[in-house]
């Protein structure tokens, strides 16, 4: 009987240059491998990633699992088990647990370079030294760039900096002044603190402006790929960062971030390790930059607190583009609010997009009107989260699956660790050996429990509990009565963020509409389209 067989074939972009493996030059190898085994080849699947992913997660990893539940496959075919699997942990967890998944689909594993798997000590030290492979590429790469940090060399791949090329390699790599882009830098410090001749000094948007006009090329078009604006337009997002950047004045600043928990988090100042670059601007201007920035952030937030924009961030355009709150002033000192896509700013883009402006008064009514009908429905509040709280099940059901395969490699792990046990009191092995196996095993069940801890913190970030629904049912429940009545911008504001609402706005058969949702579903709605000011912005509605 002829066996199927699926091939799966794996390389980086880094692997391919440092061992000259590619993906052709894999499948090309276990086809032959196939025809001198027997086997049928029915699936060929591939992915471009680091082997560090997890099999489920790559692209063809993924699909190979789906091929393998259909039950008609006898092997998957590797090129070599360092194709397979490079773990994070010491011990090859992700090896361990997809040799798990392919022996309870009755699937047998084989290799180009050493043939079928029998799933023994000889496999788990082979996935055990891709591991360590990894790992010791890292460490001499990290190894290799604090040392040319602490020694007052910018490292290889330190940052792209307008302003500045970066020229030469490896220990000889530095900051070179480019002058075009300098003369740049110093043109915006100068219009932001001083102006720009006129003796008024200009803000950040107006300065995207300006820039834009001159059409300026950015960083973008001279280095981004893919870049969605058009040739020299400057953004805020630009401008801003520049006005910021420390390094102008001299010194480049390492490890300002460090990542806790997955997270970027800023280190205090007093860890960060300054290198010479050669200064574009001087320091008194650059102080008298930060101190105009913080006198900003201050504005921004007062001219928050004046203009109430309840869907305020919370709102995209079918564009892609966040939404804006913008005010008006007619000649008569009277504010008009507005939400606006930015794909229209041209200082942003290219301002192609034709989404007019909306309303914030009738926008915001609109989505306060379904959030308190919502409120005011303990069963649709009920129903709501129980219809999430399963869509949120079927999305971790391969957490579950994971975890589930972890926990049997933890009761595997435990019937080895207690026969090692028995072994031992026997007197009949060696002492040495056996302790030599009980610290692999002992390592192993330390990572598998890791790995459980991690897949189970996941899961209760991403599940929805019954304790939750109860929760927010009291909380409906405890604001239902203020609710026909005045409600202030804050508590309503508070609700708002509470319910986790968000909203994307859209012209729909010339209607407006805002398609809203929230933790327990969303909706359709349409935006009255009555006119009722002398706003200048008027004619923008449409």
């Amino acid at each position: 009987m002829i066996k199927a067989a699926i091939l799966y074939g794996r390389v980086s972009t880094d692997t391919q240059l440092e061992h000259g493996y590619s993906l052709p030059m894999q499948m090309s190898a276990m086809r032959s491998y196939s025809e001198e085994n027997g086997f049928r080849v029915v699936d060929e699947f591939q992915d471009d990633c680091s082997g560090s992913i997890p099999f489920k997660n790559r692209p063809g990893g993924n699909l190979l699992y789906e091929r393998i539940s259909q039950g008609d496959i006898d092997a998957v075919i590797i090129y070599e088990l360092d194709r397979a699997s490079r773990d994070k942990y010491t011990m090859p967890i992700e090896f361990m647990i997809f040799r798990r998944d392919l022996e309870e689909a009755g699937v047998d594993l084989h290799f180009v370079d050493s043939g079928k798997s029998d799933g023994g000590l000889l496999d788990m030290v082979k996935a055990w030294q891709a591991g360590e492979e990894r790992r010791k590429i890292r460490e001499r790469t990290m190894r290799g760039r604090r040392g040319k940090i602490e020694s007052g060399r910018l490292p290889g791949n330190g940052p792209r900096c307008y302003g500045y090329r970066v020229v030469g390699e490896r220990k000889d790599t530095e900051f070179v002044i480019d002058d075009e882009e300098a003369d740049i830098i110093r043109l915006i410090f100068q219009w932001y603190v001083y102006g720009d001749g006129n003796g008024t000094p200009l803000g950040v948007l107006e300065i995207a402006d300006k820039l834009s006009a001159m059409e300026i090329p950015t960083y973008g078009d001279k280095h981004a790929k893919g870049k969605k604006r058009g040739y020299g337009v400057w953004t805020p997002g630009q401008v801003y960062p520049i006005l910021k950047r420390e390094t102008y004045t001299g010194t480049w600043y390492a490890y300002r971030y460090k990542s806790v928990n997955g997270k970027r988090v800023r280190r205090p100042r007093e860890d960060w390790v300054g290198i010479p670059v050669p200064p574009i601007i001087g320091l008194d201007i650059w102080n008298l930059a930060k101190k105009k920035l913080a006198e900003g952030r201050r504005m921004s937030k007062r001219n928050n607190l004046k203009h109430q924009y309840l869907m305020g961030r919370l709102m995209s355009c079918t564009c892609g583009y966040r939404i804006q709150g913008k005010p008006c002033w007619t000649r008569h000192k009277t504010v008009y609010l507005y939400y606006r896509c930015n794909g229209r700013d041209r200082s942003i883009t290219t301002g192609t997009c034709k989404l007019p402006n909306f309303r914030a008064e009738q926008v915001d009514k609109v989505v306060w009107d379904w959030v308190e009908s919502i409120l005011l429905d303990p069963d649709t509040i009920r129903q709501g989260f129980k219809d999430a709280q399963d869509e949120t099940e079927q999305i971790n059901q391969s957490l579950y699956d994971r975890l589930d395969t972890i926990e049997k490699l933890i009761d595997q792990n435990d019937v080895k660790l207690n026969r090692l046990l028995e072994l031992y009191l026997s007197g009949d092995f060696d002492r040495e050996l056996l302790v030599e196996k009980q610290t692999q095993l002992e390592q192993i069940r330390s990572d598998l429990d890791e790995e459980r801890n991690d897949i189970l913190a996941r899961l209760e970030q991403n599940v929805i509990t019954d304790d939750q629904i109860r929760n927010v049912e009291a909380f409906s429940e405890k604001i239902r009565s203020k609710l026909g009545g005045k409600m202030d911008f804050a508590s309503k504001r508070r609700i708002i963020e509470l319910m986790n609402v968000t909203g994307k706005l859209a012209v729909d058969g010339g209607e407006k509409i805002i398609y809203v949702q929230c933790v327990i579903g969303g909706g359709r709605l349409s935006v009255n389209l009555g006119n009722d000011c002398n706003c200048p912005c008027q004619n923008l509605l449409w």
